[in-house]
């Protein structure tokens, strides 16, 4: 039998192996991005056993662990919604009387939400033959937006909430300074008690101090009105508000507005169950994740002073129930900017 050998110009070999480089380069950073994220490394060409043996190639390994982890997360992201089903079906039996649902029930349906509108694109082409192979790996190299909590190592969850902490706090004393500004402008134009107490509410907060709940409601009617409420919010102050509350923020007025009247609404939901139903029946995690969604960073705070803050802000959000969304919006800047300076600061009553 006859072997046939193929021949190849120099030049020809050169542009092959360039094309080759080039296609395969992408690939390794990806490897690399995805081995960095697990805290293992690719450059090991064999893992071994406790006897010694070679367990296989070190890439195979870790596509194989990606794979299992991001199967093993669909599984618990399934079972949250076979629940959320049951709650919503729930939900509508009740004809839509959130009383209806528990505390754990109200925080499920709300975090499915979000879980699923970050995960389901990565779920559907996984499910896409062959090429389905390729979203774990894209995304768990994006793990924080395009995958839900249940996809995450612990070691991730604690490093996306120091970094959402961070960016928060860069738009927290720009906000309450607006607020201030706009405050002594209104006092100088119409003195009066109301504008002078926001004002010098805004003015302890600057200066690192935790303003109480009585004090902030002294001032809430000034939120639904004039250029404080929603509507009348000028652009530059929206977009810092929604990135204070990790909104996207290059979208429309209308669309920004929106996006923030349904963060507030679904807390405010939230907010009527805690208060009905208390805190105790929530674990450690459950208040941590409570307070972050809110605002506040949790990274250096131990669980008594999460609980205590939490039910200072349950407190406040259900007295000011009567008040527009704006209010609760901004006044979550000023709760949850010093707190970390005054975490044992006792709960104020309300008014």
């Amino acid at each position: 039998m006859k072997t046939h050998s193929f021949y190849l110009p120099s030049g020809s070999n050169i542009s092959v192996r360039n094309d080759l480089y080039t296609f395969l380069r992408p690939l390794g950073s990806s490897w690399y991005h995805i081995n960095e994220v697990h805290g293992s490394s690719i450059a090991r060409s064999t893992r071994k056993n406790g006897n010694g043996k070679s367990e296989g190639n070190g890439s195979l390994h870790q596509f194989r662990r990606v794979m299992k982890q991001f199967v093993s997360g669909s599984k618990d992201l399934g079972s949250d919604v076979k629940r959320l089903v049951a709650i919503r079906k729930k939900l509508r039996a009740s004809g839509k009387d959130w009383n209806a649902l528990t505390v754990d029930e109200t925080l499920h349906l709300h975090q499915m939400k979000s879980d699923l509108l970050k995960t389901l694109p990565a779920v559907f082409v996984f499910c896409i033959p062959f090429i389905g192979y390729a979203a774990p790996l894209i995304a768990f190299m994006y793990p924080k937006h395009l995958l839900s909590h249940h996809y995450w190592l612990p070691s991730q969850e604690e490093k996306f909430i120091k970094h959402d902490a961070a960016k928060r706090r860069s738009h927290y004393l720009p906000l309450v300074r607006e607020v201030g500004r706009y405050a002594l402008q209104e006092k100088g134009k119409e003195p009066g008690k109301e504008y002078e107490k926001l004002f010098d509410v805004s003015i302890k907060t600057i200066n690192k101090g935790h303003p109480t709940n009585e004090e902030l409601l002294k001032s809430s009617d000034k939120f639904t009105e004039d250029k404080l409420g929603f509507n009348e919010l000028p652009k530059f102050h929206l977009k810092k508000l929604s990135q204070a509350w990790l909104i996207f923020p290059w979208l429309p007025r209308r669309l920004l507005r929106g996006n923030l009247k349904r963060r507030i609404t679904a807390i405010r939901k939230e907010d009527f169950a805690l208060k009905r139903e208390g805190l105790e029946t929530l674990d450690d995690q459950k208040i941590r994740r409570l307070c972050h969604r809110r605002g506040l960073d949790v990274s250096n705070l131990d669980t008594e002073a999460l609980k205590k803050w939490l039910m200072e802000w349950v407190e406040l959000s259900t007295s000011a129930s009567g008040q527009g969304d704006s209010f609760l919006a901004h006044i979550a800047v000023y709760k949850t900017m010093n707190y970390h300076r005054h975490p044992a600061s006792p709960t104020s009553p309300s008014s």
